[in-house]
């Protein structure tokens, strides 16, 4: 229930907090992910102030540019 851990994590986070959102599942696009995180932030009532994407090292290769290790910086 990754859902329910992100949205237990953006309602205890403290105003003007940092959250790291991580996911490895390669199936998803990097897009789709992010915007359902920032979907979740909004049905939680929690104002994303800004966002980045920290892109995996190279220990993480992809062949398709599309790494399944993901990771999103959320500023609350």
């Amino acid at each position: 229930d990754y859902q329910g851990l992100v949205k237990r994590g953006l309602v205890r986070t403290a105003d003007n907090g940092v959250l790291i959102c991580c996911t490895s599942l390669a199936k998803v696009s990097m897009d789709d992910w992010r915007e359902q995180v920032l979907r979740w932030a909004e049905k939680a009532g929690r104002a994303v102030r800004d966002w980045q994407i920290m892109t995996p090292g190279a220990d993480f290769p992809s062949q398709d540019q599309q790494p399944p290790l993901k990771t999103l910086i959320l500023q609350l």
